[in-house]
């Protein structure tokens, strides 16, 4: 009764407001709809990085080398997932490797409770797709979702972790009411720029505008795009190996008080490097 009594004075404001001519700010939908619509959230968490390369063997074995990750083949795609923990995030990320050529770029994978679910509630927030593990967000930026799995044991091989990512988009007001409406996540501002980072994820979603910012774009289009990050203890260390196997190292710069490197692999294909000085 409680909570119906709650929603109910909240629809009796917001009709108050919106009598006056005054308009609902993206942030006043968001709690509208969390607060008398919708169910409970789903709660998942970003879980895995769909990488599209040229040649999948190739790129397997070159980030087998650079992070000391082993890759296993699946089935029924030819797709190859490593899921090594090296004990420096708090919850490492899997990596699969594709080269289908029709697969996008980057893709995010988020573990939830009910994948199909999770697909119904992205498209009732503008998002599309017919299959959880192939969707696609309201700005169109790739992802998808899957059941929960067990999390990898340490590999004392391992000097690198999957663990940081940051989508560049159009509308960063509209993909935080996306993921927050789908994930229950929140999401707060870093800076003074239109630079924005989840509560509990290493996640974050930057404006296309931001120029020269690091990560810089890649794509000359204003579509979303994404940018992953490995988090390693010895940030020289890498960089060294990066171009002792034929990569590159792009530039180097800082998030906050953490290092960050951007690199390419010996087929071109971008990733970033990140050291947590704390850890």
């Amino acid at each position: 009764m409680a909570d119906d009594a709650r929603r109910l004075e909240l629809l009796v404001a917001v009709r108050q407001r919106l009598a006056s001519g005054e308009t609902l700010s993206v942030d006043d939908l968001i709690h509208l709809t969390r607060e008398t619509v919708m169910t409970d959230p789903i709660e998942g968490h970003l879980a895995t990085v769909h990488l599209r390369v040229d040649n999948g063997p190739r790129a397997a074995a070159y980030f087998a080398d650079l992070f000391g990750w082993t890759f296993a083949e699946e089935p029924h795609d030819g797709s190859r997932w490593s899921h090594t923990a090296a004990g420096i995030v708090d919850r490492p990320w899997a990596l699969a490797i594709t080269d289908e050529p029709s697969a996008p770029r980057v893709r995010l994978g988020f573990e939830v409770a009910d994948p199909a679910e999770a697909l119904l509630r992205a498209r009732s927030l503008g998002g599309a797709g017919r299959l959880p593990e192939a969707a696609i967000d309201d700005q169109g930026l790739p992802v998808a979702f899957f059941a929960r799995s067990p999390r990898p044991p340490a590999d004392d091989r391992a000097t690198g972790e999957l663990g940081v990512a940051v989508a560049l988009v159009d509308d960063t007001a509209k993909a935080r009411a996306f993921y927050e409406a789908v994930l229950g996540d929140r999401f707060h501002q870093i800076g003074p720029q239109d630079r924005w980072w989840s509560s509990r994820e290493a996640f974050g979603i930057f404006a296309n505008t931001l120029g020269q910012a690091y990560p810089t774009r890649l794509d000359a289009s204003d579509g979303p795009e994404v940018h992953i990050f490995v988090c390693v203890r010895d940030l020289a260390e890498h960089k060294d190996r990066v171009r002792v196997l034929h990569g590159s190292v792009l530039a180097e710069s800082a998030m906050g008080s953490y290092e960050v490197c951007a690199c390419r692999d010996d087929q071109g294909t971008r990733f970033h490097l990140w050291r947590d000085p704390a850890r």
